[in-house]
């Protein structure tokens, strides 16, 4: 239908994940693919550091993951994303270290 209509060929099968491997690469058990935003594991980076938020993740047995967005200090700034709905979710889950 796609391929007579809009003149697409889909991929089939269609790119699947576990429910794990969504969360673990996005965060998200919905996660939108198209932008090739994944969550990055840097905690090796941060192991050793005296910034107490990210030293007691570590040490508590958590993960300090990462969202790259290029270009992103150009479009975002910090007072920008402070009023934003990342900022806010970010704070409502329990995220500890933000001013």
């Amino acid at each position: 239908v796609f391929l007579e209509i809009k003149g697409a060929e889909l991929p089939n099968p269609f790119p699947r994940l576990t429910y794990a491997e969504a969360m673990n690469r996005y965060g998200s058990d919905r996660p939108d693919t198209r932008f090739d935003l994944e969550l990055k594991d840097v905690s090796d980076i941060f192991s050793g550091s005296s910034f107490k938020v990210f030293s007691d993740t570590l040490e508590s047995g958590g993960v300090i993951k990462v969202l790259c967005v290029p270009s992103g200090a150009k479009k975002y700034s910090n007072s920008a994303l402070k009023k934003g709905d990342i900022y806010n979710e970010a704070l409502k889950s329990g995220a500890k270290g933000l001013p």
